[in-house]
């Protein structure tokens, strides 16, 4: 592994030219939602959110999408059915350390026993993964379940610094891509800024659990579903769009056309099933109810004095 730094405007540079060369999916903010954050498809560098905390839709969604292609047929000739796929290379930029934790667990996840090949040919696809570190906020549990420095499947980890990032090329595939990026020398003093982001960090890491991760599971298991896990398990699966599957070519009223149309059939997976970050998912619902509600347990989650700077 080697290291250097890229000041910002380079760094926009380089995603510029990987737009030209294919996808690239990574945080943008909500247009009608400012300070709400999602994975998807850039269509230019402007869109790229550096800075973010959290996304409401995780990378997760590059590999695992929610609205999918699956085949395409003809009514008159039901013996030719196509399978859709792309093999397209793609490029995801802008996870943070938590996120490509969570892309190495669904890796697991979805080849383990019965693998999913819908998942590990788009998981494929993922000719480069640009990550960055992040600043937490006071829902953030990352030093409790060990992902606050993870580095993972990333090919390129960027630090930022006064000077721009300090970036980790960890791949050959990174070394390759950053081939055509003006690199600085790392100086002593570029050290000692990462060394201080990554301590400042940790530091403003408040939430914490009161157990370990190994125990984790064991304490959800007793507690069976508590009343606010029963309510979400209701609502996803009495909703139906877990398995729904639409004609994208049939019209609102749902009528079925009788000529040679070609159909295409998707597969729809309810946005609320943002599955990828598990540990995001219970700061999220730890907003909303008691810990008790929760776990059935008060003691599994507890605040450390408020971080002041």
């Amino acid at each position: 592994m080697s290291i250097c730094v890229v000041e910002d405007g380079e760094l926009n540079s380089l995603i510029r030219r990987l737009l030209q060369q294919g996808p690239v999916m990574g945080p943008k903010e909500r247009k009608q939602q400012p300070g709400f954050y999602y994975f998807d498809w850039l269509s230019s560098p402007d869109e790229l959110v550096w800075d973010y905390v959290s996304t409401t839709l995780p990378p997760k969604k590059a590999f695992f999408p929610p609205r999918e292609p699956f085949l395409e047929f003809s009514r008159t000739d039901l013996a030719n059915i196509r399978s859709m796929t792309d093999e397209d290379p793609l490029v995801l930029v802008g996870v943070h350390p938590c996120d490509l934790a969570a892309i190495e667990q669904l890796d697991i996840a979805y080849s383990d026993n019965i693998a999913d090949g819908r998942y590990l040919a788009n998981r494929a696809r993922a000719s480069v993964i640009i990550d960055v570190d992040c600043w937490p906020d006071e829902y953030c549990l990352c030093t409790s379940v060990g992902t606050e420095q993870a580095r993972g499947p990333s090919d390129l980890f960027l630090t930022p610094i006064p000077r721009g990032y300090l970036v980790e090329v960890r791949t050959p595939r990174g070394k390759e891509v950053l081939a055509d990026t003006a690199q600085l020398a790392v100086t002593q003093q570029d050290e000692v800024d990462t060394a201080h982001f990554r301590r400042e960090k940790e530091r403003r890491i408040t939430a914490k659990l009161n157990t370990t991760v190994e125990q984790f599971a064991n304490i959800l298991a007793e507690a069976g579903l508590t009343e606010v896990w029963q309510k979400v398990a209701d609502r996803c699966y009495s909703c139906g769009s877990l398995w729904t599957t639409e004609n994208e070519n049939t019209p609102a009223s749902r009528s079925v056309a009788t000529d040679d149309t070609r159909v295409t059939w998707r597969c729809l997976f309810s946005p609320r099933l943002r599955m990828g970050r598990c540990h995001c998912a219970l700061a999220a619902t730890q907003r909303r109810h008691t810990h008790t509600d929760i776990f059935g347990t008060p003691d599994i989650l507890v605040h450390h004095s408020p971080y002041t700077p």
